[in-house]
């Protein structure tokens, strides 16, 4: 390194700087942005009020030097300004060039920080056994929980798995674990798995208007499905009603026993036999009954009527609804994606009903406007 360049770098003004250049690759290792400072007198105050500092350091040629060692690169200086001091360059930057990361942590004596997932995975070998499968497991996705070390984690985490009175509820363990925090085992795959924990079971609100009551009608809003409960409409009647309470539904576990909770109504005029039959079926891989799901004519509930197809692969749109949605929103009854804040919905495309591919899927597609269920007079279905 000559000695210019290693001047340049004990400049007290240019290594507050570059140290602070460290800092950011310290916190982001994989930057998106290039680092920079705007070239004024908040950044580099000596360059423009010398006077104030009683030193004999020349910071104006010390940027050059940096300059001209391709440590950093000017940017947004106009040709007029080319041969102008620096301290007359408008809006002119310094961007730091990132190949010379290595050269400043020797310069600084600063060396690489190590990442987090580093760190966990050594502090992790001083409390799980190296070559198990639950070493393996917490090594490929690790708990970072903020305002906590790895260590205090991993201590708490050791004294959770040898602890022997341990539910089967995810959210339950999580809170018993890590400080009450509820969610901290959400979305862990793996780890829930080999710990056999399971989430907390969907819980079904279920009606049926008649005593012998066979087909099925899911209905996503809760709202609209208790003003079908309490509606005179003949056409629930051979109904057996269910709150889909949105995508709850539509989890995977829904057909096994553990996996959700059916709730019938007091009023519920199923008979016993009916009810009986008809819990014997949800808990299994039949799919021979009459199955419906009535939404919003939105494309959430398109696609909470495509998911609900992967655990009742017949089910079908509720026409009757659906139609006098149409009709509805024909008549200039809708809102745009924006109005009601759903910019972030995406149209399924493909459903295994065919009204729902042939009519509403296209219907949206083209009109782009939208209607919730609460607007219906189930009466009039």
């Amino acid at each position: 390194m000559n000695n210019n360049l290693q001047k340049a770098f004990e400049n007290p003004h240019l290594s507050k700087i570059l140290n602070e250049v460290l800092d950011k690759f310290d916190k982001q290792a994989k930057r998106a942005n290039k680092i920079s400072f705007a070239l004024n007198d908040k950044n580099f105050l000596a360059l423009y009020f010398p006077s104030e500092f009683n030193e004999d350091i020349d910071l104006e040629f010390d940027i050059k030097v940096l300059l001209d060692n391709d440590i950093f690169e000017l940017k947004n200086a106009t040709k007029k300004d080319e041969f102008t001091p620096l301290v007359e360059k408008r809006n002119a930057k310094l961007i730091f060039n990132n190949e010379k990361e290595d050269l400043l942590r020797e310069v600084y004596k600063r060396p690489k920080l190590k990442s987090q997932k580093q760190s966990w995975s050594e502090e992790l070998k001083n409390y799980f056994e190296e070559n198990s499968r639950l070493f393996e497991v917490l090594e490929k996705s690790p708990f970072f929980i903020e305002g906590k070390t790895n260590k205090e984690v991993l201590e708490k985490l050791k004294v959770w798995v040898e602890t022997s009175n341990k539910s089967k509820l995810i959210r339950h363990e999580s809170a018993k674990c890590f400080w009450g925090m509820s969610k901290l085992f959400d979305n862990k795959t793996d780890f829930c798995e080999y710990f056999d924990l399971r989430e907390k079971p969907v819980l079904l609100h279920v009606f049926g208007k008649s005593a012998s009551a066979s087909k099925i009608l899911f209905i996503e809003n809760l709202e609209t499905f208790t003003t079908c409960i309490e509606s005179k409409n003949k056409i629930f009647d051979e109904y057996i009603l269910i709150n889909a309470h949105g995508y709850k539904a539509t989890a995977k576990r829904l057909r096994v026993k553990d996996g959700s909770k059916l709730f019938f109504n007091n009023e519920c005029k199923l008979n016993q036999k009916t009810k009986e039959t008809f819990i014997s079926w949800f808990y299994s891989n039949q799919n021979d009954k009459e199955l419906y799901f009535w939404g919003d004519l939105d494309f959430e509930g398109i696609s909470i009527l495509e998911k609900l197809q992967r655990n009742f692969v017949f089910l079908k749109a509720f026409v009757p609804a659906y139609d006098l949605m149409i009709k509805e929103v024909l008549k200039g009854n809708a809102h745009f994606l924006e109005d009601a804040k759903k910019q972030n919905q995406k149209l399924t495309l493909s459903t295994s009903c065919n009204y729902c591919n042939e009519f509403l899927i296209p219907f949206l597609k083209e009109k782009k406007l939208f209607l919730d269920q609460e607007f219906i007079n189930v009466d009039n279905i």
